[in-house]
């Protein structure tokens, strides 16, 4: 995520120095410069310092503290992207999910067939799906309302008569 920065300086005698503040994360270093700029900052909490000097070489400074949320991690490991079943057949689902800051997410996965909807929870479960190219996908969310996820696609071939 973007996110937009703004900040002003100035000198009682070099007037308006705006344009050369210098902007610096603890985490991620040197991340702008002038009085306005946007820019993507790593999952962690930031000290954000914005710093100036004058003509007499006189530094003045201000920092603010920004926390960028991780996204959660989510993989599917069963069934295989690609995978063949046939109509009536159970299916084995298993994955996995994590978060830098809330850890392990697996127990919370919820799981949808772009075809059938809500087909189980958790980090293992089994399903029978109805007949087509389903598009599964396993979704995470953290205790900050970020989600992740992972999908994969499988066919359910319609059963012989």
């Amino acid at each position: 995520v973007s996110i937009d920065f703004t900040g002003t300086a100035g000198d009682a005698e070099d007037g308006d120095l705006t344009a050369s503040l210098s902007w610096e994360s603890n985490l991620d270093g040197s991340i702008g410069t002038g009085g306005s700029f946007s820019t993507t900052l790593s999952a962690g909490t930031h000290t954000i310092t914005a710093s100036v000097s004058d003509s007499q070489g006189a530094m003045g400074g201000d920092s603010i503290t920004v926390t960028v949320n991780a996204l959660p991690t989510v993989t599917i490991t069963l069934p295989a992207d690609g995978a063949t079943f046939n109509e009536g057949e159970s299916i084995d689902f298993t994955g996995t999910a994590g978060d830098a800051e809330d850890g392990d997410l697996t127990a919370s996965l919820s799981w949808e067939s772009n075809l059938d909807g809500p087909i189980g929870t958790g980090g293992s479960f089994s399903a029978t799906l109805s007949a087509g190219t389903h598009t599964i996908t396993a979704i995470a969310t953290d205790s900050q309302g970020s989600s992740g996820q992972d999908s994969i696609s499988i066919t359910v071939n319609v059963a012989p008569p």
